[in-house]
């Protein structure tokens, strides 16, 4: 089987229209008046940041030539801009920590089964997935709520 070092697959398509959403959010942000702006432009600097980390290291990864000829990166990013999507509208409906858990608890879920199959997926590592999704919002609710104080927009749940 061949492996392939750098052919841009749908990841890497992927990370560059995320950098390039994040370079207009910041764009956008710059308009909003100190303090308000704080947390919009941190939360587009992380994205951008972390986008441009994903596309180095999805450069830097070896692809099967099995990979490339029966889809799986193509339905890997249909399905994570898909995803996207919803996690985008649940925000708004059932608000952000909620929906938060929720896609990064799918989102583990989903990742470990496309690298260990449905096999490595046990109540143990269920367990650990949802213990992490939940510390990250968590920290994310102590970091932006309690510490700086930032107001969330309302929804349904909090």
């Amino acid at each position: 089987m061949k492996k392939y070092l750098g052919i841009i697959g749908g990841d890497d398509i992927f990370m560059i229209f995320v950098v390039g959403i994040a370079v207009a959010l910041w764009a956008k942000a710059g308009a909003l008046d100190p303090p308000f702006d704080i947390y919009p432009k941190l939360t587009v600097a992380l994205l951008g940041l972390f986008a441009v980390l994903g596309l180095i290291q999805n450069r830097k990864t070896l692809r099967n030539d099995s990979d490339l000829r029966n889809g799986t990166r193509r339905w890997s990013f249909i399905a994570t801009v898909a995803g996207l999507f919803v996690y985008i509208l649940a925000i708004g409906g059932i608000g952000y920590f909620v929906s938060t858990f929720v896609y990064l608890s799918l989102f583990f879920l989903l990742r470990r089964k496309a690298i260990a199959g449905w096999g490595g997926i046990t109540p143990g590592t269920v367990t650990v997935d949802l213990a992490l999704a939940g510390a990250l919002v968590a920290t994310i609710a102590v970091v932006f709520k309690v510490a700086l104080k930032l107001v969330f927009p309302e929804a349904l749940l909090f």
